[in-house]
């Protein structure tokens, strides 16, 4: 009797089997000796392969002839034995090619997963899924000034109906390539109001800009540090008039960037009384930063200009 030790295919056992069957059922009991050579041939071919199928004990050729009768074959038998004999290696062979082929393939895909896990994965990645590494940096959204630039990163999931990538897929930062150069209306001849009545502390009067040119740009530098237009309603008779002029908006931050805004006049709880469109922007120029203004022009008077303090910055 022979025993198998490890682990052995079960379809292994099967062919032999059947194989087994096979030869006894077609051999007569005088070719014995040659079937027991064929059996311990088969199975040493199989231990060859896998290392892990021996025969408990070693066919003593003297003990075999002991025990079975050594008649010989008919010369049909001898055939016929051969053919199956050889059909049995055939398939063992077979089976066992095929055995080490998918065993080979399945090993080297599992260590293809880990090297791509470890190298092209982020850390930390769970079997489930998860983020991949964050992209560069894109582009700054403006050429001058400041602009906006954004990076993303790809969730990596097995399961399309579960979540495995909290949080966001992509973030966003405040960037500057270079500052924008001065607008070129920056460099042109301007007229300056300097007067100290257009500050929102002033009481009532008369004043009126009704001798502003609309073509012509202004600037205003007040001794006492306002230096432009004030940004929300004042009340009516101060700034030095009865309806005093404010602006709807917010003044540019960037150099080089011309504005549009609405210039308007209260009048009673009715801040918007009168209303025209004006344009500003922001200059540097022989080391000041001063706001430059297309203004609009008053209708009627007793209509002025009242002013604020803004933080320009260094030039």
């Amino acid at each position: 009797m022979y025993m198998m030790h490890g682990q052995v295919p079960q379809h292994y056992r099967y062919i032999f089997f059947i194989s087994w069957l096979s030869l006894w059922s077609e051999l007569c009991n005088d070719c014995q000796p040659h079937l027991m050579n064929i059996h311990s041939m088969v199975l040493i071919f199989i231990s060859g392969i896998h290392g892990n199928v021996w025969p408990q004990q070693q066919l003593d050729g003297t003990e075999t002839r002991s025990k079975l009768r050594t008649t010989g074959c008919t010369s049909i038998q001898k055939i016929v034995f051969a053919l199956l004999g050889l059909l049995t290696v055939l398939v063992v062979t077979t089976l066992a090619l095929v055995f080490v082929f998918r065993n080979g393939k399945s090993n080297d895909l599992s260590q293809s997963d880990g090297l791509s896990n470890s190298d092209g994965l982020s850390k930390g990645l769970s079997d489930r899924g998860g983020w991949l590494k964050w992209s560069s940096w894109g582009s700054c959204s403006s050429s001058c000034g400041t602009g906006t630039q954004q990076r993303v990163r790809l969730c990596l999931s097995v399961d399309q109906n579960v979540s495995t990538c909290p949080g966001q897929d992509r973030e966003t930062q405040s960037c500057t390539v270079i500052q924008c150069p001065p607008a070129p209306v920056c460099f042109l001849s301007y007229s300056t109001f300097n007067d100290s009545w257009r500050r929102p502390s002033y009481a009532s009067g008369n004043n009126c800009d009704n001798d502003i040119y609309e073509t012509s740009w202004y600037r205003f530098k007040l001794a006492t540090g306002e230096n432009g237009v004030i940004n929300h309603c004042p009340r009516v008779n101060t700034c030095g008039t009865k309806s005093p002029i404010w602006m709807n908006g917010t003044h540019p931050t960037e150099y080089g960037v011309i504005k549009s805004v609405i210039m308007a006049t209260p009048h009673g709880n009715d801040c918007f009384n009168w209303a025209e469109t004006a344009l500003v922007t922001k200059c540097i120029k022989d080391g000041e930063v001063f706001f430059l203004y297309k203004l609009a022009k008053p209708s009627y008077c007793n209509r002025a200009y009242c002013t604020a303090k803004y933080d320009l910055g260094k030039p």
